[in-house]
């Protein structure tokens, strides 16, 4: 027979893992349910939508080269139909078209902004122009050849923020400076927040 004292120390041990697997089994976290994600709509972006752009860098005529990339983003959140399709931040591309240097006449400095795409809220890549067309332009296949020659933004003393400009300079286009580009053809987003009703006309 075994003494009292050993008896008790056998059942305590016998007792152990039965009470550790209470343990384990008590602290199982409960399942966290996962959030629905809100229907998309798609939403058709007209021809002429205004999309209004920064450069995320600072570019200079002194130094910038035709056919340099340059990163835009979006300066606004871009609405059609009620619905965010171009996201405030949304990231894109521009590229140099036309470069002159300023030059010790006095003649300043002027860049043309050629602009290639922005991102939509649903990761399509929206395709800008820096003319604004007319839907009847999009259904002739294009604008005039005027439309194809000023294609592009002009920075200078006869372009855009001529009034920020000094003469004989170069010009200098930085992030502050919002440039407005046009969706070049009508594309159809799916997009889920609605836009903020405002009371005033987009």
């Amino acid at each position: 027979m075994l003494p009292q004292r050993s008896f008790l120390a056998l059942l305590v041990a016998a007792s152990f893992p039965i009470t550790a697997i209470a343990q384990q089994t008590s602290t199982v976290p409960a399942a966290v349910p996962t959030a629905v994600p809100a229907p998309s709509v798609v939403v058709v972006v007209p021809t002429g939508t205004r999309v209004p752009v920064s450069t995320t860098d600072k570019i200079s005529s002194a130094t910038a080269q035709v056919g340099d990339i340059i990163t835009i983003a979006a300066t606004e959140d871009v609405i059609a139909n009620g619905y965010i399709v171009v996201a405030r931040g949304a990231g894109g591309q521009a590229e140099i078209a036309t470069v002159e240097r300023a030059h010790g006449n006095g003649g300043s400095g002027k860049l043309g902004i050629k602009m290639d795409w922005i991102t939509a809220v649903d990761g399509e890549k929206i395709v800008l122009t820096s003319t604004l067309k007319t839907a009847s332009e999009e259904d002739r296949g294009g604008g005039s050849s005027t439309a194809t020659i000023l294609s592009y933004a002009l920075l200078g003393p006869l372009g855009l923020f001529f009034h920020n400009f000094s003469h004989g300079k170069d010009v200098i286009l930085d992030p502050s400076k919002v440039l407005t580009a046009f969706v070049d053809t009508t594309v159809h987003i799916a997009a889920t927040t609605p836009a903020q009703q405002t009371g005033f006309a987009h």
